[in-house]
């Protein structure tokens, strides 16, 4: 399980499939599943532990003796200031998907003194033909976890 294969999976669901054809249901569940594998994977190669997902307002959990790691996601021409996240410098984490991304997965990771992010581009290929995704994505939902 890689970066790339989970990527292209989404971008097959989403945005490849052919003009005027809606998201089919088992693709969905694919992507989504071997996107849980992925976070799984993270999990285990970076040695920090998945706490949940991030907002604007969460206050994480920063534990003195672990890595941890929440996710997020960010909706296509959007910013997320993450309040309570901190940088090395003590800024708030602040991170965007402008208007070429449908959307963006946010790892924030924290390593034991300060957090960083970093954000995957799910990228808006082909929107002049393809049915749009709703830009008010839930990261439950695409997790398959509601």
């Amino acid at each position: 399980m890689s970066y790339e294969s989970v990527k292209q999976k989404i971008l097959n669901s989403l945005v490849n499939r052919p003009a005027g054809t809606q998201i089919q249901p088992t693709k969905q569940q694919e992507y989504e599943l071997d996107f849980l594998e992925y976070v799984k994977s993270l999990e285990s190669i970076s040695n920090s532990a998945f706490i949940g997902f991030a907002e604007a307002n969460t206050i994480p959990i920063q534990p003195n003796d672990a890595n941890v790691f929440y996710v997020s996601l960010i909706n296509h021409n959007t910013t997320n200031n993450y309040n309570n996240f901190r940088n090395s410098l003590g800024n708030v984490i602040s991170l965007s998907a402008d208007s070429n991304t449908v959307f963006s997965f946010v790892i924030l990771n924290w390593n034991k003194v300060y957090w960083s992010g970093q954000k995957i581009d799910i990228p808006a290929t082909y929107l002049a033909t393809k049915t749009y995704v709703d830009s008010s994505i839930d990261l439950a939902i695409v997790l398959g976890l509601e």
